[in-house]
Formats: C-alpha cells, sequence, structure tokens
C-alpha cells in the first residue's frame, strides 16, 4: 500500500528555487537571512553542539536522523545555520490520508532557510511577489532544510529530511565530486539516471537512488520492489513524496547541472525517509487520533446527559 505526504505537489526542474548543502558566503552587498522567526516563539537561546539521542542509527542529513525527536531536529538545524530563518507548517500528512478529526496538529514540520537577502519593496505587485519567508527578498537561497515531524502534541517524531544546496557560478563543484562524497557518506547507490532538461537555466537533471529492504539490505534490480522503492523517495522536497510499506531506508539524490556545463552542479538535493516505518508510523498516528476522537466523544456525551432538558 502507498501514501502520499501533503508536502508539495509535481513539479519540474526549472521551477526550482536554489538549495545547498553549505551557505554560499555573502557578497554584493545583500544582507543575511534575519534571526529566524523561532526565536520569537519561544525557542529560546541555543546551546551548541546540541545533545541528541546517540541511539539512533542510520544514516543523517546534516545530523538530523530519522527518529529524533522535532525539538532535537529543530535544535540541529539551528547550530548547523544558524543565520536561517524558520517557518513551520501545521500540515505533512495529506488530510485525504489522515483524519485528524477534532484535535488541532501544529508544527508537523518545518522549513529552515539561509542565503543572502534584501528588503522587501511594496512599490509594484511584481516587487510584492518577490517578498518570500521573513519578509524578505532572496536574491540567493544558499540552502533550504526541511524535517518533516508529525504527530500528536509532545510527540513529534522526525520521519523525512530534505536538504537543498544551491552553489553560485564559479562556486560549482564537479559532478563526479559530489557523487564521490554522497557514496563516502551513503555507501553504493543502487540506481544512477541521467536525463536532459535544456531549459534556460538546467542542461542535465542526475537522479541518484538508495533503497533498501527492511533488513536494510541493499535492492537490487531484479527486486520486483525496487523501482517503487527507489523512486519513491523524491530529493526535492517541493515534488512530494510517497512511500509504500515493504520499503526500507530510501535515499534520493538531485543533482542540477547548469546550461553552461553539465559536468558541475548547480544545486543538490538529497532526501531520506524510512518508506514501511513511515507507513507503521502514520497508521498508528491514525489510531490514535481516532482513540482521542472517541474520548472526547464519550466525554462530551456523559456531560450532555447530566444536563436537564426543558421541554
Amino acid at each position: 500500500m502507498l501514501l502520499s505526504a501533503a508536502c508539495g505537489g509535481s513539479g519540474d526542474a526549472d521551477d526550482t528555487a536554489g538549495e545547498t548543502a553549505s551557505p554560499a558566503k555573502s557578497a554584493g552587498g545583500a544582507k543575511p537571512a534575519p534571526k529566524t522567526e523561532a526565536a520569537d516563539d519561544g525557542l529560546g537561546k541555543l546551546k551548541c553542539p546540541v545533545k541528541t539521542n546517540k541511539s539512533l542509527a542510520g544514516p543523517d542529513i546534516i545530523g538530523v536522523k530519522l527518529g529524533m525527536t522535532r525539538d532535537e531536529a529543530l535544535n540541529v538545524v539551528r547550530c548547523h545555520a544558524k543565520d536561517a530563518h524558520i517557518e513551520f507548517e501545521d500540515r505533512w500528512f495529506d488530510p485525504r490520508t489522515l483524519n485528524s478529526y477534532q484535535l488541532k496538529l501544529e508544527k508537523q514540520a518545518f522549513t529552515a532557510q539561509s542565503g543572502e537577502t534584501s528588503a522587501c519593496s511594496y512599490r509594484t505587485f511584481e516587487d510584492m511577489q518577490r517578498c518570500g519567508m521573513g519578509n524578505r527578498v532572496w536574491d540567493h537561497v544558499a540552502e533550504s532544510i526541511k524535517v518533516a515531524a508529525p504527530g500528536v502534541s509532545g510527540n513529534e517524531t522526525v520521519v523525512g529530511v530534505w536538504r537543498m544546496q544551491s552553489f553560485k557560478e564559479g562556486e560549482t563543484p564537479a559532478v563526479e565530486t559530489v557523487i564521490a562524497a554522497l557514496t563516502e557518506k551513503y555507501g553504493p547507490f543502487q540506481r544512477k539516471t541521467v536525463n536532459k532538461v535544456n531549459n534556460n537555466l538546467w542542461s542535465d537533471r542526475t537522479e541518484l537512488a538508495w533503497a533498501s529492504d527492511l533488513d536494510g539490505n541493499p535492492l537490487s534490480e531484479a527486486n520486483p520492489s525496487f523501482n517503487q522503492c527507489a523512486f519513491n523517495v523524491r530529493g526535492r522536497s517541493v515534488e512530494g513524496q510517497t512511500w509504500r510499506d515493504g520499503c526500507g531506508m530510501s535515499i534520493g539524490v538531485t543533482l542540477l547541472s547548469p546550461r553552461t556545463n553539465p559536468d558541475v552542479v548547480g544545486e543538490l538535493h538529497v532526501g531520506m525517509m524510512h518508506q514501511s516505518d513511515l507507513y507503521a508510523y502514520g497508521e498508528a498516528l491514525q489510531m490514535q487520533l481516532e482513540e482521542i476522537e472517541q474520548k472526547r466523544r464519550r466525554e462530551e456525551l456523559e456531560n450532555a446527559k447530566s444536563s436537564d432538558v426543558k421541554l
């Protein structure tokens, strides 16, 4: 069975805003992003390095691992990108597949974005459209990190992580260098595809996939589940995500090469989730929400029985 997340619809390579693994240096007089909105939301002062659950196994993205609490992951991200602007989302699971009933779920995902910004102008409609996160114009998004951590209040758990890095002209790494670094970090990939994009921004789009079974063993292309497991997780968070029961840890990577040189990387996208664990997590969360709703209804009914009715 297959489920999906409400973290974005399908998208093409030419609509990418630009995301990177390490923020590029500020240049051209642009100002760094302001302090995160999260600081105003009561997150308070941050102490780095962050204390995290050392028992969590498996791969990571900038230190964020699946199974972390949302607050652990948020602190890791804040230490990684101290000048990032952070925005929260109150929905991550598609509402068509997760019924939250009367319970208001909050901060089910967050995005941390850093780079070079300038002040918003409201002189024209076009100026207003350029105003983005943090009420700033993002002249260059160097890095964007999205963390999905759904759950009822106090039990939000990381189930997916996505990171985008965008490299300026003259700072772009070689495709072979990036692939070598990814292989060193995550091991040999199970699938590689290269497609021509040929638009005004990009030349080639390289996709890498790490796909494993439930025991953590790499899936071979001979496995009937390989194609579904390998293609479900997208490196680009804006393209939406799907997952399937029976697929294990999965990592998806998208490399976008600029039109001017297909041998270098203009944008690097990395996404990670454990598909079966996420499927089970969604099922358990739905059951928990149903129990909370049934309890609410019972209590409401008991209170209603004690009320006097005058006819």
